[in-house]
């Protein structure tokens, strides 16, 4: 009797995880039916006003103002960059219970068609957290994942953005944020809006993404690219309010990009016209919960640092401090 129960226990937990792993291959959002996801802005600046609580954004679903074969949806959710939020300003999509998934160590691919009338990279972040033991402090909302696109929205038009999804297993999604601008904000003379619709997960390779089409080449390892996956490297992603970052060769960079684990990494703050970059935050640690401050008196004489290698054991994100000249 007692063998015959353990034998419907297993039945029975086999077919629950066969039910909560097969949607998450297939499910997809939409902003057709109700109820729908919750929906939002987020900025990764610690010091954003939407973050503060002074500005609230503009996000919310609205009809489909470029209904056409590339996207016949009626409704469709709208975000507007606003000229107030970092480069890693996005719009949030609260995923609902019964969508919430993995970080695994096997790669799975995020579609998102975006409609957006200007040029400019996309990233996608993902909000969640830790589940195992020792992480029940964690809030669901710390960043888990940054990942650039493998392919660039065309302007004008809509676009089936993909995004690759990795992580070290463990780790609960709950939330995404489209980052459909991942440029400095200080280009932009005005606000402008960009349209989203169709998030769909699979573990397909996506077919569709090729150099043509603006891919990002992958494992060059010198920036833009998605590097992390290969062995041996992490990545590091870089977001900032007054200025940029640039590499040890004087490249700039906004995004991220794969980098030898364990390697040191020598990096520039600079900041915007009227600004200067007086300080460097490296978050690091699982999903950047330890952030390490760099002052000026820790910058070589041209003003760049070097990151020691043992906060490179895996990805970071480098936030410069910016101050106004006076």
């Amino acid at each position: 009797m007692m063998m015959m129960m353990n034998r419907l226990l297993i039945i029975c937990a086999s077919l629950l995880l066969l039910m909560v792993s097969l949607p998450l291959r297939a499910q997809e959002i939409t902003f057709e039916e109700s109820p729908l996801p919750r929906v939002g802005v987020w900025d990764q600046w610690e010091e954003s006003p939407f973050r503060s609580g002074q500005l609230t954004g503009n996000c919310k679903v609205v009809a489909n103002p470029f209904a056409d074969g590339g996207n016949p949806s009626a409704y469709v959710l709208g975000c507007q960059r606003s000229l107030y939020g970092s480069n890693l300003y996005g719009a949030r999509v609260d995923l609902p219970d019964d969508q919430q998934f993995e970080l695994t160590p096997q790669e799975k691919y995020l579609h998102v068609l975006i409609h957006k009338p200007v040029a400019g990279r996309c990233m996608l972040l993902v909000l969640g957290k830790h589940q195992e033991p020792g992480w029940e402090h964690q809030r669901t909302d710390v960043v888990q994942s940054a990942r650039l696109s493998l392919n660039q929205a065309v302007p004008g038009q809509w676009s089936d953005v993909v995004f690759p999804l990795k992580g070290v297993g463990q780790v609960r999604a709950t939330s995404l944020v489209i980052v459909f601008d991942c440029e400095s904000p200080h280009r932009l003379t005005a606000p402008f809006v960009a349209y989203m619709d169709n998030i769909r997960l699979g573990d397909a390779v996506p077919q569709q993404v090729n150099p043509g089409d603006g891919a990002l080449s992958r494992g060059d390892g010198r920036g833009n690219a998605d590097t992390a996956s290969a062995p041996g490297m992490v990545l590091v992603s870089n977001f900032q309010r007054n200025g940029g970052g640039l590499l040890s060769n004087g490249q700039p960079f906004n995004a991220g990009f794969g980098h030898p684990r364990r390697t040191p990494l020598r990096v520039k703050g600079v900041g915007e016209e009227g600004f200067i970059c007086t300080g460097i935050i490296v978050h690091h640690g699982p999903g950047g919960v330890f952030s390490r401050l760099f002052t000026q008196e820790d910058f070589l004489d041209d003003g760049s640092l070097i990151i020691p290698a043992e906060l490179l054991e895996g990805d970071i994100l480098i936030e410069g401090v910016m101050t106004e000249r006076k």
